[in-house]
């Protein structure tokens, strides 16, 4: 597609600030749904077709998701951007400001229109079960501090009764709260019927239990933002890569931390689980450990399994199944 004008945003929580790259122009608008409508009447004043406009901006999460939503509503061509990956091929920049910044996302986008892959926002109901693991996340956190400091009051032989009281009716109402996350999470997902038969074939695969199929589905936006498995391997930090240069450098084979880190630490506690459950990884597991190999890079490759697993059974549309309780 061709484009003849590139609008960079930056995206703060209460300002826009956009910069169209080949007019130099640079304006201030509110982060709201009366600033997204004076953006499109300043645009439009401006004489660019929506389909000859790109927008490019930077994922800022819940800052610009609303903004995400308004421009694919009302048809514009844009895309959200990793913000290190911006940040990286500015160079060296010395001063910053939201303008300068909009400049530069302006600019990031116009040498690369060519390359660049038109984002489309996530579904409602992605959005939703994304919302209420990021609080499930968050109630986790909070009664694991409460039980560490409960553990620690009872340790002492002069103990108050009313701090263990309130601790632990703290405790239990998180864990009814956690439990209640879940049932409106499998409600949510029994009210799709293409993302129920995902949730159903992630978990016919041993050692992946509910928070880790939930995960699968949101990070890969219902299995339509990466095309195979490496890809998302690559973008969970669990991918394997060369580490080497001329005949000076050869360094080993090692993963990146360049990372979603919430679903490299879910994978690292599947592949643990699927050790414990899995009687075929748990074989392959021991048997590497046994012939002197790392133990750290066997359960990389056992995530990375997982997640090819997760993909071929989406892919085939079929559960998974253990070929070798078959074998004679």
């Amino acid at each position: 597609m061709k484009f003849r004008e590139v609008l960079g945003i930056d995206v703060s929580k209460k300002t826009l600030d956009i910069y169209l790259h080949c007019s130099s122009k640079h304006k201030v608008f509110a982060n709201d749904c009366q600033g997204y409508l004076l953006l499109i009447e300043w645009l439009g004043k401006q004489g660019i077709p929506r389909e000859a406009l790109l927008v490019c901006f930077e994922n800022t999460g819940i800052y610009s998701r609303s903004l995400a939503d308004f421009l694919w509503h009302n048809g514009f061509n844009y895309v959200m951007e990793n913000a290190l990956q911006i940040k990286r091929s500015m160079g060296i920049v010395r001063g910053k400001t939201d303008k300068v910044d909009a400049r530069l996302i302006a600019k990031y986008a116009y040498l690369r229109k060519e390359e660049l892959e038109l984002s489309q926002p996530k579904g409602q109901l992605i959005k939703a079960v994304s919302d209420l693991l990021t609080l499930r996340d968050r109630m986790v956190k909070q009664r694991a501090g409460y039980k560490a400091f409960l553990k620690e009051l009872l340790l002492g032989q002069d103990h108050s009764d009313l701090l263990v009281g309130i601790h632990q009716r703290l405790i239990e109402t998180l864990s009814e709260e956690i439990q209640s996350i879940h049932t409106q999470i499998l409600a949510l997902i029994k009210s799709d019927a293409m993302i129920e038969n995902q949730y159903q074939l992630i978990s016919s695969i041993k050692g992946v239990g509910f928070v880790a199929a939930c995960y699968f589905i949101v990070s890969t936006d219902a299995f339509k933002r990466f095309k195979n498995h490496r890809r998302f391997a690559s973008y969970c930090g669990v991918a394997p890569f060369k580490h080497q240069s001329g005949s000076s450098i050869k360094g080993k084979t090692r993963i990146s931390h360049l990372a979603n880190k919430k679903m490299k630490n879910i994978l690292n506690m599947t592949a643990m689980a699927a050790i414990n459950h899995n009687k075929e990884l748990k074989r392959y597991y021991q048997n590497r450990v046994e012939q002197g190999k790392n133990k750290m890079s066997t359960i990389n490759i056992i995530r990375n399994k997982i997640i090819a697993r997760v993909f071929a059974v989406i892919n085939r549309n079929s559960p998974y199944v253990e070929i070798n309780k078959f074998a004679a």
